[in-house]
């Protein structure tokens, strides 16, 4: 089993050039000055404790310090933001909202100064990029021998990418365990893939549609994988927590997901839908004042189960699993865009002109998130069009499709060598 349909070897030797590259390309100087005015910008926020981090080191904290049960309370999560990073506090809330064992990673941090902390998980992100694109580098042939530092420039152009950087998010972690997944399946270690994945459910609301769909393509031993590693993470945090405190977490999980009816409910949690880039920002972009709370989630509701049944008939495949994942995960901010880095790879690394145009507005869509994404009101899901393009697209070229490339071909795979004739 493979975790996508790749093309085979024997297309013969990929033309020297391939216009959407060259888009990709032209591009660059755009994206690049466009990031590098992010960082000169957010770079100081950062440091300063005006980022998503200090939700993990304030949890960390909290857990460090026996108060791990209140976890999950809003007004003591604000306390101690304010005993910790008061600037920051004062500007904008930004609550822990994942599983408690994912805060193991950050009880060593939470015993130094915040801005120590900050710079050393900044050089973790880094690395983890690295270690990303190590994983992916040998399928990424036919856009090295365009030029070998393309998949490079292309994480650099990368919005997504930046912002988990600088926010000190935790997207690019679940980036590096889904390309070790993708390895893993290549080489037919689907339990392997599996226990991997299940250590991302610190993103639940996007590992639990991937595993769905293995589920419906019955990978067994992918999916008992991820039951094994998620099993795990689940007691490892109730631990942590307790019972008072998984009670309370679940409350919160209910109040920034069906509860989000409000704007009084969007900015006193710092959330809203139309920031969102899936179904749910679309939607609700679409609908916003035209449509009361419940017929927006009952439309969201179908058009995410909608997304899962054409999914689980298309051959097996991560790139697409992560596509499908993005589209109908309640919560997607502009980092959790970080994992889309696969499905561009594999868009660029094709065949189709269409496939790899859709992967270069991947590239770009979420540039809408910018300056935007801590208001409720934004236009930041209008990133998530190329998302909903390509996955139609491959529902519209269904089981012949590539979505994916492969390791280099041995050079004796592409040397056409005579047979000799057989001997009388």
């Amino acid at each position: 089993m493979t975790s996508a349909t790749l093309p085979p070897a024997d297309r013969g030797p990929r033309p020297a050039k391939f216009w959407p590259h060259d888009l990709a390309f032209g591009l660059a100087p755009f994206l690049l000055v466009i990031q590098a005015l992010i960082w000169f910008f957010y770079l100081p926020l950062g440091l300063r404790g005006v980022a998503d981090f200090r939700s993990f080191y304030t949890g960390a904290y909290m857990i460090r310090t026996g108060h791990g049960g209140e976890l999950y309370d809003f007004e003591t999560q604000m306390r101690f933001h304010r005993q910790l990073l008061p600037e920051a506090a004062a500007r904008s809330s930004v609550t822990m909202n994942h599983p408690a064992y994912e805060e193991l990673l950050f009880l060593p941090l939470s015993m130094l100064p915040y801005r120590g902390a900050f710079w050393i998980f900044f050089t973790v992100n880094l690395a983890l990029l690295a270690v990303s694109l190590r994983l992916l580098w040998p399928y990424l042939c036919r856009m090295t021998d365009r030029w070998s530092w393309f998949p490079v420039l292309v994480c650099a152009e990368f919005f997504p990418l930046s912002r988990t950087i600088l926010q000190g998010q935790d997207s690019i972690l679940l980036l590096a365990l889904l390309c070790a997944a993708f390895v893993l399946l290549e080489r037919e270690q689907p339990m392997a893939a599996g226990l991997l994945v299940g250590c991302g459910m610190f993103r639940y609301q996007i590992v639990i549609p991937i595993v769905v769909l293995y589920m419906l393509w019955r990978r067994w031993r992918f999916v008992a994988g991820f039951t094994v590693s998620t099993a795990l993470a689940a007691c490892v945090s109730l631990l942590m927590v307790g019972i008072h405190g998984a009670i309370a977490y679940a409350k919160y999980t209910h109040a920034v997901s069906l509860g989000m009816a409000t704007e009084g409910d969007m900015m006193r949690y710092n959330i809203s839908p139309l920031t969102m880039l899936n179904l749910r920002g679309l939607i609700s972009g679409v609908l916003w004042g035209r449509a009361s709370h419940f017929w927006t989630q009952a439309l969201i509701f179908a058009a995410s189960a909608l997304v899962i049944l054409l999914a689980s008939r298309l051959k097996p495949s991560l790139p697409l699993a992560i596509v499908a994942a993005s589209l109908v995960s309640y919560h997607f901010l502009a980092h959790d865009a970080s994992i889309w880095i696969i499905p561009i790879f594999a868009a660029l690394c094709g065949t189709s002109v269409s496939e790899a145009l859709l992967g270069v507005g991947m590239l770009i869509g979420p540039f809408a998130a910018i300056n935007l994404a801590e208001g409720i009101h934004s236009h930041a899901y209008l990133g998530a069009i190329p998302l909903l393009g390509l996955f139609l697209l491959k529902l519209a070229i269904g089981q012949n499709a590539d979505f994916g490339c492969r390791h280099v071909p041995e050079l004796k795979t592409l040397v056409s060598v005579p047979t000799p004739p057989a001997k009388p």
